[in-house]
């Protein structure tokens, strides 16, 4: 991955497709880690099972990975409350200080949603 530069900022999504044994899964890993060191909440789902369900074990991940059907719409259903109590927070602060700007410029951290 020599070269890559990925600013999640200006370019917020993402897809990753390949054949198999391209590096998907090393490639995401790899910004599973890069996500988690901006301070931000990260959400993993793991339709498939085997590749991310491990991650829930380690203590950054413990409550971020959702990996059954259940659990999966558990988890898109708490991204999803989490982003509209935030846009919600944004609107109002904008509207008090005639401000504008993305999350940061309103103290908050950014969301992952793998």
């Amino acid at each position: 991955m020599d070269g890559v530069d990925y600013d999640f900022e200006k370019a917020p999504y993402g897809i990753i497709a390949g054949g198999t044994g391209s590096g998907k899964t090393y490639t995401l890993m790899t910004l599973l880690r890069l996500a988690k060191f901006t301070g931000g909440g990260v959400y993993i789902v793991d339709a498939k099972g085997p590749d991310l369900q491990n991650l829930r074990l380690t203590a950054s991940f413990t409550d971020s990975v959702f990996y059954d059907n259940n659990k999966i719409i558990n988890g898109v259903k708490r991204f999803y409350m989490a982003m509209r109590v935030r846009q919600q927070e944004m609107k109002l602060k904008q509207q008090k200080t005639r401000g504008s700007g993305n999350y940061r410029a309103f103290g908050y951290q950014p969301m992952f949603f793998y």
